[in-house]
């Protein structure tokens, strides 16, 4: 056990964070760069810690995004009920969001050619799968596109 320090507070280290703790903290980071109160939010939907990174890096590039990122289903959905987001990016292993939210424009990041989300007719809003390695810019290109056709469609 630890010894109490000398203002009676005990040295355990640091608590660990609850998930809503996490998500609270991704969208205070996200809203760090925030251009404006009207900007478009791209929701980043990855479990693995290099794929939300290196995801969340390429659109922060751009200043008309507020970037919210997460890694669960669970917390994405409930980041969703807090502010719609114009754009799903998800990898494979958290792609049934997009089945959770079918009026978003989403980008699916997948080995699998089957991705059958791709084809879902239910779908109100389009979808694009960026198959094996991808660049930052070109996830950027997919990304204006599809907030392009959404804005159209508006």
């Amino acid at each position: 056990m630890a010894e109490p320090r000398s203002d009676d507070r005990r040295d355990d280290g640091p608590p660990t964070p609850s998930s809503l703790v996490a998500l609270e903290v991704a969208l205070l980071a996200s809203a760090e760069h925030v251009a404006s109160s009207d900007a478009a939010v791209a929701l980043v939907v990855a479990s693995d810690d290099d794929e939300r990174a290196y995801v969340a890096d390429a659109l922060r590039q751009r200043a008309d995004l507020v970037v919210v990122v997460v890694a669960t289903v669970a917390a994405a959905l409930e980041a969703a009920a807090r502010q719609t987001p114009r754009v799903i990016i998800a990898t494979h292993d958290t792609r049934v969001v997009v089945r959770h939210l079918p009026a978003v424009a989403a980008v699916l990041l997948s080995d699998d050619t089957s991705a059958p989300e791709a084809v879902d007719a239910s779908r109100l809003a389009p979808i694009v799968v960026l198959r094996g390695a991808f660049r930052g810019a070109r996830l950027l290109e997919v990304v204006a596109t599809l907030i392009g056709e959404r804005e159209r469609a508006d």
